[in-house]
């Protein structure tokens, strides 16, 4: 009776909007929940971020996909419950393992992040503490809405929101550890958090103004990250601080240093990598020498394996055989040597690369011939 109720409330609150198709319902559900769809028919500007963002693409990514169908067949349930927890959340409360409604295709949808109203970072298999319903939370003070009720919460400012999904420990190693890089980086001590980077505030209207009158300031919602080159291209600074020569060689001093992520770089997955190219070319524009430094973090499992793909690093990974990556403001000096006899002139170009090569399933054509004959026609 109370959600039929509130549905005849809607429908009389926005009759009087023009622009409101009739054939919206506006429904808020009550114990399951609510379509994102229905969040952007009021959070135009909102959603049309979110709709093209990495959290909207979590279930439907080509990425995930393979990686999914890779741990489900080595793990079964277990890896529907590791993955979808953060992958598809909506699980949490409609047990849609099976992925079989729509809601739990959204992916990271609105209402899983404003429903959310604690993490429990000592709970891997369920970090969030959701009370799905009316209540939708978010750090605007003094919000009112009329269509569902709003609460006021810290929590969704703080770093620790995108801890439960951004850092993952198996048996004390950490597989993923975004949240644990930042918070024992310069930036946590300076506070500044997640959001500040990765949801800033633009020009955008909460709400439509026919609406309600709403200030002219939202907080992005597209949430780059290592997919983003504008966000890759401002984390990292290169300098050829040094070259010298020392008898038949040349030695050539690079520094990187990470200037502009609160994380170590690259963070996430190990199978992500930076790689730091330096190519020697002589007087006449030829290449005399080439050479690249790679900084990763290199997982294996129990038998001190290394580990490559996706999926194996959540299900096997068991021990940290090397890490190099670079943390926030800190500086790494690479030295490359190479032999060059002749007294000329040398030019040196360094280049830092973010490189990801993961599996993807891919359309491939098979067109085998399986007989034939010929004959000439006189």
């Amino acid at each position: 009776m109370k959600s039929v109720a509130l549905s005849m409330a809607l429908c009389l609150f926005f009759a009087s909007f023009n622009a409101m198709a009739e054939d919206v319902d506006y429904k808020i559900e009550e114990s399951n929940y609510t379509s994102s769809l229905v969040c952007g028919k009021c959070h135009e500007a909102i959603y049309s971020k979110w709709k093209n963002s990495m959290h909207a693409q979590s279930i439907s990514d080509p990425i995930f996909n393979l990686a999914y169908m890779q741990a489900v067949q080595e793990s079964g349930e277990k890896a529907k419950k590791l993955c979808l927890s953060c992958h598809a959340p909506a699980v949490m409360a409609n047990n849609d393992y099976e992925l079989n409604k729509a809601i739990t295709n959204e992916g990271i949808m609105c209402d899983f992040c404003h429903t959310v109203k604690g993490v429990d970072l000592n709970n891997q298999e369920n970090p969030y503490i959701i009370d799905v319903g009316e209540v939708k939370r978010s750090t605007i003070r003094g919000a009112e809405s009329p269509v569902h009720k709003v609460e006021h919460s810290e929590l969704h400012a703080k770093s620790e929101f995108c801890a439960g999904c951004h850092e993952f420990n198996k048996d004390k190693v950490t597989i993923i550890g975004t949240y644990s890089e930042w918070k024992e980086g310069p930036y946590s001590k300076e506070g500044v958090q997640c959001q500040d980077c990765h949801m800033p505030l633009i020009k955008g209207l909460i709400v439509r103004q026919d609406i309600k009158e709403a200030k002219g300031e939202i907080n992005l919602h597209d949430l780059q990250g290592g997919h983003s080159v504008e966000q890759l291209r401002k984390a990292m600074r290169v300098r050829i601080v040094d070259t010298a020569r020392s008898g038949d060689g040349v030695t050539v001093k690079v520094e990187i240093t990470n200037i502009g992520s609160g994380h170590t770089v690259p963070t996430g997955l190990p199978s992500r990598e930076l790689v730091l190219q330096m190519i020697v070319k002589d007087s006449k524009g030829r290449i005399v020498s080439r050479d690249e430094k790679i900084y990763k973090k290199v997982l294996a499992d129990e038998n001190g394996n290394e580990l490559k793909k996706d999926h194996e690093f959540f299900l096997k990974g068991k021990t940290i055989l090397s890490d190099n990556r670079i943390k926030p403001r800190e500086t790494k000096e690479t030295v490359f040597y190479f032999s060059y006899p002749k007294r000329e002139e040398l030019s040196v170009e360094t280049k830092l690369f973010y490189r990801y090569k993961p599996e993807v399933i891919s359309t491939q054509e098979m067109f085998i011939e399986m007989g034939g004959d010929s004959r000439v026609i006189r």
